[in-house]
Formats: structure tokens, C-alpha cells, sequence
């Protein structure tokens, strides 16, 4: 919990300032995550949200639709990867959310367990985007993109989260703060990873496993590519003793 706490300080995601008068004050919570539970090493995770059920169209937020890459349409990308002989990558942005500007004036109350003693009154005013929020994947979306197309990016008229470089003949696929990343060898990959992560923070998880709860098995020396739900399959089965 204090580590999820230094990252959203260090993003300089909020401030702490003095409860205004007649404001509306989102409250908060905490919310758990254990990840990869089946295994020997299990990683447990927290998160500070905001209860973004409470905010009022028209004064705390007005768009919320963010785009995410169509099924067929990255399944079609990856059969080509095998046909043009592309390596698949998968990278995470990390803490993605709270990367990008708040678009309207909000205000939160301090986490529960972590409030300032000498300010136990005041609340948090958003500078950055938070999970809970109702516009926070499109305020994501729309700090990711520009970025992209800085870096010579284009979007496929068909699919809006769909980024072709056909200089470094680089393909993303992107599904929020998830990315598949197609490119001819390692070497180029590294240099848009290390591009991106001037302005991002980003986890390399090397050659892609498994994409968006599909397991993958690329093998481009046989020239195969197979896609299965295994792991989720397998996950059904556990929690219902079958």
C-alpha cells in the first residue's frame, strides 16, 4: 500500500489542500489483487481508486469512450506477423491511469489507513488522472496517442488502435495499458521501448505469452502461431471444484 502511495506522490498525481465549501468530494478506497495465485511466488497488489460512481455527468466528467483493438483485429495482425516474419513483443505501461492530465476539477478524500495527521481535514486535488475515474482510459488513450504519432506512428483508418511505423516497420496493437508490439528483430523493439520511455513508464515482458487472457504459442523458426484459453479454462475449473 505505501509503494502504490510513493508512486502516485512521485507522478505528482495530486495535492493535499483545504476542503473547499459547497465542492462535492469523491470518496476513495482500497481495492486488492493477487496475481498470478496458482503459482509458487504469488504477487500481491494493491490499488488506491477513487468510487468514481459518484461523480455527476456534466460537472465531474463528460466523455468517457475510449477505444480498444478489436479481437479479429489483432489476430489477423498476429497471423501476419507470422507471414511477414515479425517477432511479437508485450509491454505494460505502468500505472498507465495516472499518467495523464485530469480534465475537470476533482476532489478526493485522503486514503483510508494514510491520512495526514497534521492535515486530517483536507482532501486531494487531482492533478493527474486516477483508477475509478469514469474518464480516466479515455484521458489515457489520449495522452498515449499524440506520443505515438510523434514517434512517427500512424493510425490505421480501420481501426483506431492499431499503430503502424512503416519506417521502422513496427506494429502496436492497443487494448488500454496493454500493448502487443510486432517488430523485425529485438534491436529495433529496444529502441522504441527506450523512445516510449521518455515520456512513460513501461515494463518490458519480452516476447509475448499470452495476450488479453489468450495464451500464445509463437514459433517463427516453424512458422506457426497457435492461440489457446488454457490458463482461463483451467482457472473456471479450480474455482468451482471441477
Amino acid at each position: 500500500m505505501q509503494l502504490e502511495l510513493d508512486t502516485l506522490n512521485n507522478n505528482n498525481t495530486w495535492e493535499l489542500v483545504s476542503r473547499p465549501n459547497n465542492t462535492k468530494i469523491l470518496k476513495s478506497r482500497w481495492v486488492y489483487k493477487i496475481k498470478d495465485i496458482e503459482t509458487i511466488s504469488p504477487i500481491f497488489k494493491s490499488r488506491f481508486v477513487a468510487k468514481g460512481f459518484e461523480q455527476l455527468y456534466g460537472l465531474n466528467y463528460i466523455e468517457t469512450y475510449a477505444s480498444v483493438i478489436k479481437q479479429i483485429a489483432w489476430k489477423l495482425v498476429f497471423a501476419l506477423a507470422i507471414l511477414y516474419n515479425l517477432i511479437i513483443f508485450k509491454a505494460d505501461m505502468v500505472s498507465a491511469f495516472t499518467q495523464g492530465t485530469i480534465d475537470a476539477l476533482l476532489y478526493l478524500e485522503q486514503p483510508e489507513g494514510f491520512i495526514d495527521p497534521k492535515n486530517p481535514n483536507s482532501v486531494l486535488k487531482l492533478n493527474k488522472a486516477l483508477y475509478g475515474l469514469k474518464q480516466s482510459a479515455r484521458i489515457w488513450f489520449y495522452t498515449l496517442k499524440p506520443k505515438l504519432l510523434k514517434l512517427r506512428f500512424k493510425v490505421l483508418n480501420t481501426e483506431s488502435c492499431l499503430f503502424i511505423n512503416n519506417n521502422t516497420k513496427v506494429i502496436i496493437c492497443l487494448y488500454v495499458d496493454d500493448l502487443a508490439i510486432l517488430a523485425p528483430n529485438k534491436s529495433i523493439f529496444n529502441n522504441f521501448i527506450n523512445s516510449i520511455s521518455k515520456d512513460f513508464k513501461i515494463k518490458n515482458l519480452g516476447v509475448i505469452k499470452d495476450y488479453l487472457g489468450i495464451n500464445i504459442d509463437l514459433n517463427l523458426n516453424k512458422g506457426y502461431i497457435k492461440l489457446n484459453q488454457a490458463t482461463y479454462i483451467n482457472k473456471v475449473l479450480n474455482k468451482y471444484n471441477l
